[in-house]
């Protein structure tokens, strides 16, 4: 390959099974499709009919608690695996003045949002874990190679718990302001809970998986029938027995949708932009 212009032809095919060419031209296609000017314009905003999907369904409704005035060494923003490794790692240097801030009622980041039937990592378990404390990998056992939501979202709870984290959280919390101080060298945070953070340290894990988004489908709001959102899957689950389904997206969490739903579902349909690639786990 020429590092210089990874598009130049290959010169040197001598063992190759394939057509180097071809198959850059084939993935440079794909790539092109999935590029859209738009950006983030092809989402609609959360509001209207699907404005629940901002809440948390698996914590009770009206949860309130007594606003904080604190001050602290440093914010972590974020309960997910960046979150709790920044708390960690800050833990085992000394710092003790922290305070984490969640959305979240609990641990977890993606996998607490996450909980759609079939959600489960794609990676291996081995791989896919902490490596800061020998303690903690002798301590945890994954009791499968591909993981499921619920095993994922325990484990971080685990993690959480050995590394004495849960009482530097605020759950249930949303980061609304964020103001730096040049004079003062120091930042002031205010949250949706009336909380405020004076700190020298602000850092950001928020990740971006854990937002639902939308499709901007002409009559996406005057669809009668259920609509359900995976980021945001009921506490209660849904019944599809016996009903017809459709599912728009073939990413990771469509497939796995995909794959859990057909068995049970009367009628599935699946709606899809451009074809993925995907071997079984």
């Amino acid at each position: 390959m020429n590092e210089e212009d990874p598009d130049a032809p290959v010169a040197d095919r001598e063992g190759l099974a394939f057509d180097p060419d071809a198959l850059r031209r084939k993935y440079r296609e794909e790539r092109d499709r999935r590029l859209r000017e738009d950006g983030n314009e092809q989402y609609v905003q959360v509001t209207g009919r699907f404005a629940h999907y901002l809440d948390d369904p698996y914590v009770a409704p009206g949860f309130t608690r007594e606003a904080r005035n604190d001050e602290v060494e440093v914010v972590i923003v974020g309960g997910g695996f960046g979150g709790l490794l920044a708390g960690a790692r800050l833990r085992q240097a000394g710092v003790e003045d922290i305070r984490i801030i969640d959305p979240a009622g609990d641990f977890g980041g993606t996998w607490y949002w996450n909980r759609y039937p079939g959600a489960r990592v794609d990676s291996q378990s081995y791989v896919y874990q902490y490596w800061f404390s020998d303690e903690i990998l002798e301590k945890w056992n994954w009791s499968e190679r591909f993981p499921s939501q619920p095993e994922v979202e325990r484990y971080l709870n685990f993690v959480a718990d050995e590394c004495d984290l849960r009482k530097h959280y605020a759950f249930s919390t949303r980061m609304t302001e964020a103001r730096y101080d040049e004079a003062r060298g120091r930042w002031e945070l205010r949250t949706d809970s009336g909380d405020v953070y004076d700190t020298q340290f602000l850092v950001a894990c928020a990740g971006g998986l854990s937002a639902p988004k939308l499709p901007d489908i002409p009559g996406i709001e005057d669809f009668q029938g259920e609509f359900v959102h995976t980021a945001r899957w009921p506490k209660e689950g849904v019944e599809v027995r016996d009903k017809r389904v459709g599912v728009i997206g073939t990413g990771a969490t469509g497939i796995q949708v995909i794959q859990t739903l057909a068995p049970l579902a009367k009628q599935l349909t699946v709606f899809q932009r451009t074809p993925t690639y995907a071997i079984p786990m």
